[in-house]
């Protein structure tokens, strides 16, 4: 998506695949990622305007945060992960609600095990789910920060913008989101453009190209 500069935007982009940044890990790579952001506000100057970060509170969230993520990852059983995870689920509410004013969901994997189950005899499904997580899998697919449709509670998202195209095999995903932040009472958007696959936001020669973006941006400018 090459026109996020020319509308006043960076993105900051995750090499998910990297060894140091696959989960479980030694952080959370979306924390990092946005405070890596918010620390450069030379480089980052309209990210860091629309984060609107408060450096004290934001320091002591990421701080109740990471804490969180080395309790779920220290727990033995899956009795106490699951309660480990849910006080996960709390910090980072309330870390991503001191810093982050709206999300964008594109046509993404929210739910694993679901999307796993979808393509009973996908050898592909399988193979990205084990380059994510490594040796981690399939222990790690309900992880909140691997299949974060579980975690969706109220005040767990700020508004957020879904987009998937009607042609991706991962519209269920972006259309249970939509339906998990209504019954949270998240004010959110979903988008779905016919005829649109996968990763049609990428390809400028597709009609869908642009009126994604157009909606995108237009979220953002009415959001921050």
């Amino acid at each position: 998506m090459p026109r996020e500069p020319s509308v006043g935007y960076a993105r900051h982009a995750i090499a998910w695949l990297r060894p140091e940044l696959r989960i479980p890990g030694k952080g959370d790579p979306c924390t990092s990622s946005i405070t890596t952001a918010a620390s450069r506000p030379k480089a980052h100057a309209a990210t860091c305007a629309r984060l609107k970060a408060r450096d004290e509170k934001a320091q002591r969230d990421a701080k109740t945060l990471a804490e969180a993520v080395a309790e779920v990852e220290r727990e033995p059983t899956s009795r106490t992960r699951r309660k480990a995870r849910g006080r996960y689920c709390g910090a980072r509410a309330t870390a991503w609600s001191a810093r982050v004013r709206a999300a964008l969901l594109i046509y993404g994997v929210f739910d694993f095990p679901a999307m796993l189950a979808r393509a009973r005899g996908d050898r592909s499904a399988e193979m990205m789910a084990r380059g994510y997580l490594a040796g981690a899998y399939p222990a790690m697919l309900i992880d909140p920060r691997v299949s974060p449709l579980s975690a969706v509670r109220p005040g767990a998202l700020p508004k957020s913008f879904i987009i998937c195209g009607a042609a991706d095999p991962l519209l269920p995903d972006s259309k249970a989101m939509g339906e998990a932040l209504r019954s949270a009472d998240i004010a959110h958007e979903l988008h779905v453009l016919d005829e649109m696959p996968h990763g049609f936001l990428q390809m400028g020669m597709l009609s869908g190209c642009a009126e994604g973006l157009r909606l995108m941006f237009d979220f953002l400018g009415r959001t921050l």
